[in-house]
C-alpha cells in the first residue's frame, strides 16, 4: 500500500463496508506489535486519513463496482488488483 491510497473498511461484526479513508504514514515498529497485539506477526502499523465512518453498504455492491464475483468475502488487509475499476469505487463513494 503506498500513501494516499484509498480504503474501504469491512466490519465482519456488520459483515458490511462501514468506512472510507486514504493510506496515510506507516511506521515499522516491535513496540506496537509487543504492547498491543500480544508479540502477534504484524509490524506495520498505518495511519488512516480521512476516515469517514459514515459508509453502509453491503459487499455485493462493491464486489460488482470492482468485477469480483458476488460472493467474494474480504479477509483480512488486502490490497486490490492493479487491473480492476478502482476508480469506480472511489468516485462511488468519494474517497
Amino acid at each position: 500500500m503506498e500513501r494516499g491510497d484509498p480504503l474501504l473498511i469491512y466490519r465482519n461484526s456488520e459483515s458490511r463496508y462501514t468506512a472510507t479513508g486514504r493510506v496515510g504514514p506507516m511506521a515499522h515498529t516491535e513496540h506496537v506489535r509487543d504492547e498491543y497485539w500480544d508479540g502477534g506477526p504484524a509490524l506495520d502499523v498505518y495511519v488512516v486519513e480521512g476516515y469517514d465512518d459514515s459508509l453502509d453498504v453491503e459487499p455485493e455492491t462493491v464486489n460488482r463496482l470492482l468485477g469480483y464475483e458476488e460472493s467474494f468475502w474480504p479477509q483480512g488487509l488486502w490490497q486490490v488488483s492493479d487491473d480492476r475499476p478502482t476508480d469506480r469505487v472511489v468516485q462511488k463513494f468519494d474517497i
